[in-house]
């Protein structure tokens, strides 16, 4: 059975992993006042924003927790078993869908490029992770 296969414990460490490294991307420790910049935003409208981040962080982990799902899905129907398949995959994930989805949505937006790089480099990085945990803890 296929969700008998799927090892919920390394997807659990992907969503975990995802949103820490979401928050400190998106920090002014990293990206965070670049994002602001792009994203068009003042530093008195962040404070709106930053009350809607419980929400925010809720609707992330579960659409954390459904993509890594679903890469394992994919692991396991391709036989990614080792690093090197992981993040082939994680990446081809990336490029086919959520780097050209986000980039055609990017493009039909009135945000600059550099909005979607920010982003788009944040699910790079999660998406590669979750490629390789996901393949070397099958």
């Amino acid at each position: 059975m296929l969700f008998g296969a799927i090892n919920f414990v390394a997807v659990a460490v992907c969503v975990v992993v995802a949103l820490v490294v979401g928050a400190l991307w998106h920090s002014p420790f990293l990206f965070g006042h670049l994002w602001m910049r792009a994203y068009g935003y003042t530093p008195e409208q962040m404070k709106t924003v930053a009350r809607r981040t419980v929400p925010a962080y809720v609707v992330s982990a579960f659409g954390y927790f459904l993509m890594a799902l679903v890469l394992s899905v994919l692991v396991i129907w391709t036989a990614a078993d080792n690093l090197d398949r992981g993040l082939g995959l994680g990446f081809m994930v990336w490029v086919g869908f959520v780097a050209n989805t986000g980039l055609i949505w990017n493009r039909f937006s009135d945000k600059p490029l550099a909005a979607w790089l920010i982003d788009s480099a944040f699910e790079l990085v999660y998406l590669l992770f979750m490629g390789a945990v996901l393949a070397v803890w099958v």
